[in-house]
């Protein structure tokens, strides 16, 4: 019953305005981090690792920007119910779809990998209006039934195809079958279990990386995208797509990995404030106790 009364609620914050929300967004920022300090540690801990040549006062600054950028985030995330493709289109636009497009003519399905940088479920919606590829989006389902078949139904409002990341490997190969030209989309930079995936060194730190994609690009011979995200100001992003390889089998294991953690690294040296610092993406690292 709570559930349901939560998703309610989404659904008429939802037809607010954007500049409303944003207001929403400004006092959330002060209830959910000023008053509650939602994972403070964990955010100061990671920033000041991560830039160990920082000062305090720049990392304080980044902090600030971060958390705005969060609750951002998820006063958007929430007008994802309702938004018109129109309107989406205007404030997440590709660069250079024409990239995709040259794939879609030659009948080469993809894989894109992206990080938690910008706004990463305004990426997928978006890409879904304008996408020639099926999109596939690759996500991990909710044990809440109520708000998984509501973000389901949000994520999925234009188009694009949710995959629970357990059968990902089950639907590229039928789809790869029947030759169905596809951009598998996954998120490379969630912390994989415990003595599972590659570690590279990543913001200065070893960081185990999930090798999903790299191994699902060598198993259908897919080329690799990198999708680099950029903030234009509040409620507008942009996304220029980057090839990182075009023949997967010819690259050693682990190379496709590294390359998308450098790529991601880039953009959040860049512009930090807007990666999810408040994640504990370190908490199996090796050779690092973080109490995390």
């Amino acid at each position: 019953m709570a559930s349901r009364a939560a998703v309610f609620m989404i659904k008429l914050l939802a037809e607010l305005p954007f500049f409303v929300l944003y207001k929403i967004s400004s006092l959330l920022k002060v209830i959910v981090f000023d008053i509650f300090g939602y994972r403070k540690d964990v955010i100061e801990r990671n920033l000041s690792q991560s830039f160990p040549d920082k000062t305090e006062k720049e990392i304080t600054a980044i902090i600030s920007k971060f958390q705005l950028h969060l609750t951002d985030v998820i006063v958007e995330t929430l007008k994802c119910c309702t938004i018109t493709k129109t309107e989406l289109q205007s404030r997440f636009v590709f660069e250079n779809p024409e990239l995709l497009n040259r794939y879609h003519e030659q009948g080469r399905s993809i894989i894109t990998v992206l990080g938690h940088y910008g706004n990463w479920e305004m990426a997928g919606m978006a890409y879904s209006v304008c996408a020639r590829h099926k999109p596939n989006l690759v996500y991990r389902p909710l044990s809440n039934l109520v708000f998984n078949d509501f973000i389901f139904s949000v994520r999925t409002r234009f188009g694009g195809d949710l995959i629970p990341e357990g059968k990902i490997f089950k639907r590229m190969y039928r789809e790869h079958k029947d030759g169905v030209v596809t951009n598998t989309a996954l998120i490379g930079d969630q912390t994989p279990l415990k003595n599972r995936g590659k570690n590279i060194n990543f913001l200065g730190r070893p960081t185990p990386f999930f090798e999903g994609p790299e191994q699902l690009a060598k198993r259908f011979n897919y080329p690799v995208l990198f999708a680099r995200v950029k903030k234009v100001k509040r409620g507008y992003y942009s996304c220029r797509f980057e090839v990182i390889t075009d023949s997967p089998g010819q690259l050693p294991n682990g190379k496709i990995t590294k390359i998308h953690a450098k790529k991601l690294q880039e953009s959040i040296a860049q512009q930090p404030e807007f990666w999810l610092w408040s994640h504990r993406r370190w908490k199996h690292a090796p050779d690092l106790l973080q109490n995390q």
